[in-house]
């Protein structure tokens, strides 16, 4: 059917795994010698696909949202050039999406990978609940992307990012034709082990992930977001150290800039009506932040986020995620966003105090990555310590490996066919 050092598929191969994939209920399926393109809502039709990609030596590559950009197959039908040497099985798991349980009264849910998280929020908001996660896109991510890349944003000063609230999933490992259930539908299970969390920022080279268990939180009575410009970085980030001091701490944190652009501060506050609004007015007398628009939008952070992106011109076309110690992070920030502008980056910076990470996103898209890492990492250790990835898009993800994650990437998939050349946890 496939010889293991083919380069295409051959007629029999398109038409066994055609067969297959019929039987299972696969939603779309296109194949040409190079690539076979499924989506599917069938758990079964993913078994199926990497046992046999195993059996074969057939590479793998599987995507659970919009963001990825190596697919190679268009909205319109149409095909792009292909980047791999050998043939692919390009799994789309979009429409695997839904709520498969959702325990109310226990604030745990169940959910599909292909699920896009706005919609989740919205229908655990019908119910006073939410996931306490606050990924950068969160309109077009989806459930299956943010486990997969370890997404977060300023609400990890109060919350925790995704591994802290993941407490199970199914997922479906590279040969034996199996799935693998951890955790459970309650925040105290001890069904095997963590193996859950291991796919926290795997993005998707152990196994691929189908389904995912969380806990919830009831969503804060009050709300209150303010900002405010300063004229220098340091008075901005001093203000952002008084804010996390002050008695309530906030919910979420970050300081904003840009190339000829003032800094600017947004705090936000959640929790009883009148503790919020009693930390809000704190603020505003001693460290004279206002109110902004943007507290009343469903995605507060992704519309603060585009507002100022907006104000500083320009598409950005990918995002350097730096993280360093809480004391450096001013620091850190200013020598990334020096050497990203002086390789005509023109980046907009996004630092968040409270957890002591920067995402910088970058008019420019380098073509080297690689080249560009480096530089930024050698500038940080020169400067105190640190570390930098690429963060979006996903093809330009480019951080060495460990030797943690190499074990780990030799023992869950030995032949290297799960997403190849893309860089685990």
């Amino acid at each position: 059917m496939v010889e293991p050092k083919s380069l295409q598929f051959d007629d029999g191969a398109i038409a066994a795994i055609r067969a297959v994939l019929t039987a299972r209920g696969t939603l779309a399926l296109r194949a040409d010698r190079r690539a076979i393109h499924v989506a599917t809502h069938a758990e079964e039709a993913i078994r199926d696909l990497l046992a046999l990609a195993s059996e074969h030596h057939i590479s793998i590559r599987s995507r659970s949202g919009p963001l990825d950009r190596r697919w190679p197959f268009r909205s319109d039908g149409e095909q792009e050039p292909l980047a791999d040497d050998e043939r692919t099985i390009y799994i789309d798991l979009r429409p695997w999406d839904g709520v498969v349980e959702h325990a109310v009264d226990d604030f745990v849910v169940r959910v599909r990978a292909g699920t896009a998280v706005a919609k989740l929020q919205e229908r655990l908001a019908l119910h006073r609940q939410w996931l306490p996660m606050d990924p950068p896109l969160a309109g077009e991510l989806t459930i299956g992307e943010a486990v997969s890349r370890n997404e977060f944003g300023p609400y990890r000063t109060l919350h925790g990012g995704i591994r802290e609230h993941l407490i199970g999933a199914r997922f479906v490992p590279m040969g034996g034709g199996v799935t693998l259930k951890t955790g459970g539908m309650v925040v105290k299970a001890a069904t095997g082990f963590d193996l859950h969390r291991l796919q926290v920022g795997a993005l998707e080279t152990l196994a691929i992930g189908v389904e995912f268990t969380f806990r919830l939180k009831p969503l804060p009575d009050g709300t209150r977001t303010l900002d405010r410009t300063f004229p220098s970085r340091a008075e901005a980030f001093s203000c952002a150290m008084a804010l996390r001091e002050r008695p309530m701490a906030p919910a979420a944190l970050f300081v904003a800039e840009a190339p000829q652009r003032l800094p600017r501060v947004v705090v936000r506050y959640e929790g009883p009506d009148e503790a919020v609004a009693e930390a809000a007015e704190g603020a505003a007398r001693a460290l004279g932040m206002t109110p902004t628009a943007s507290d009343a939008t469903a995605h507060w952070i992704d519309a603060a986020r585009e507002e100022w992106l907006r104000r500083t011109g320009g598409e950005k076309r990918c995002a350097v995620r730096i993280t360093c110690r809480p004391s450096q992070i001013e620091k850190m920030t200013h020598e990334a966003a020096r050497m990203l502008d002086s390789l005509g980056a023109q980046p907009s910076c996004f630092a968040h105090p409270g957890v002591a990470f920067a995402d910088l996103w970058c008019s420019a898209e380098p073509d080297d990555p690689r080249e560009w890492l480096q530089r930024l990492r050698t500038q940080m250790a020169a400067s105190g310590g640190g570390t930098a990835r690429m963060r979006w898009p996903l093809d330009l993800l480019s951080a060495p490996q460990g030797h943690l994650d190499r074990r780990l990437k030799e023992v869950a998939d030995p032949q290297s066919l799960l997403n190849p050349g893309t860089v685990g946890p």
